[in-house]
Order: structure tokens, then C-alpha cells, then sequence
């Protein structure tokens, strides 16, 4: 990277688009760079992409009062560039979120931001970050490997046998018949599609034909 290069970048980031020109004449016309890093320096922390608030907007008024045309825009510029500490004046900060300078109202001179606009986007991005993390945290809890569960059951022996008594029951309830006879199920079974579910007294549903005892019953309580 050659020294017109580098130039261009320092005015790039200083904002400073007339010095680009010059660099970029005297890199084609083979001159030295009788200013190769601009003059001003932008402030650390500086955000271009972002609009000024209504909090920086009126201490840029208040700064420039009656001024216009090129003595205004040297104002402007200086506001941009200037530290706040050569203000004299402890309510004058740079906002939090837009970095722009600004005079605080409030009693304990305690706001971060200019604006409500500001504050809103504060926490927006604070609210943006925040769920950016929990989601690489979710990510890495993910891809980690699931460790394999104990086989309990001892299957490969000539007589299979359980570990764990509990580990047996949990697997055994879902495959093993119930411990009531039919009779009860059947009862259990009408008594539903009587009265239904909830202790309702008129039948939820409408049986189906293969119970025809209890298809004559709602159709006598009908």
C-alpha cells in the first residue's frame, strides 16, 4: 500500500472528500502529497451512518445562532470534530448513540442520549446484541454431543435381565397389559359414551355402531 493510499483512507475516515480529490490529482499527475493526512481529525466513536437527535440538533442551532453559508458550515463541522471537554460546560456530552454533542437538561446531568429517537435505538441495539448471544450460547448448547443413555437392559445374555427396576418399569407400562380385567374396560367404555368426558351429563359424541348396547341406552335416554 503506497503513500497515496494511505491518505486516501485518513481523509476517508476524517470525512474530509476535498482532500480525497487532491490526493487523487496528484497520485495521476505523479506529484508529492504536499498534505498527505488532513487536518482534521474525526472524533473516536463517530458514527456517520447516523442521523444527529433533536437533543444535537438544537445545540447545533444554539452554536451557530445567526450565522449562514460557509461560517455556519465551519460551526457544523467543528461540532463534529471538536472535543466536548474545550466547551467548558460539564452538560455538554457526546450521545450515546448517535455521538453527536449535545447540552443535557435533566437536574443530576445523568441521560446518555440526546433524544427519546436515540434512546429507543439505544435499547434496540443493546436488545439486538443481547439476543445475538443467547443465540450463539443456544448454538453451542446444541451442537454438543448428547451423551448416550446406560443400557440398563441386559439383552445379549442367554437369560436378559434389568439393572434398574425403575428403568424397567418406565419401558414395561408401555408395552404390558393393564392390570383390569375386560369387563371394567367395557364398563369404563359405555359410561363415556354416555354420559362422556367431565362428568357431562349429555353424550359428547354419538356411539358407534359395533356398541349396540350402548347405542340403544342413549337412544332410550334421548
Amino acid at each position: 500500500m503506497n503513500e497515496y493510499e494511505h491518505a486516501r483512507q485518513d481523509a476517508y475516515r476524517a470525512g474530509d472528500y476535498d482532500a480525497i480529490e487532491r490526493i487523487i490529482d496528484a497520485e495521476a499527475a505523479g506529484e508529492p502529497l504536499d498534505q498527505p493526512r488532513p487536518a482534521v481529525v474525526k472524533r473516536k466513536g463517530t458514527r456517520w451512518h447516523r442521523n444527529p437527535g433533536a437533543g444535537a440538533v438544537e445545540f447545533a442551532r444554539e452554536q451557530m445562532g445567526v450565522l449562514t453559508g460557509a461560517a455556519a458550515y465551519e460551526v457544523v463541522r467543528s461540532l463534529m470534530t471538536r472535543p466536548v471537554e474545550e466547551y467548558g460546560d460539564k452538560r455538554v456530552k457526546v450521545c450515546v448513540y448517535c455521538r453527536y454533542p449535545w447540552r443535557d437538561p435533566s437536574l443530576r446531568n445523568t441521560r446518555g442520549t440526546c433524544s427519546d429517537d436515540c434512546r429507543r435505538g439505544l435499547k434496540s441495539e443493546q436488545r439486538y446484541k443481547l439476543r445475538a448471544e443467547q443465540a450463539l450460547v443456544r448454538a453451542r448448547w446444541q451442537v454438543q454431543d448428547k451423551k448416550p443413555k446406560p443400557n440398563y437392559y441386559l439383552y445379549w445374555y442367554e437369560y436378559p435381565f434389568w439393572l434398574n427396576e425403575y428403568e424397567m418399569l418406565k419401558r414395561s407400562w408401555k408395552y404390558e397389559a393393564s392390570g383390569y380385567d375386560q369387563n371394567f374396560l367395557d364398563k369404563m367404555s359405555a359410561k363415556n359414551d354416555k354420559v362422556g368426558l367431565g362428568n357431562r351429563v349429555t353424550p359428547k359424541r354419538t356411539p358407534g355402531a359395533e356398541d349396540m348396547r350402548s347405542y340403544r341406552r342413549w337412544k332410550r335416554k334421548k
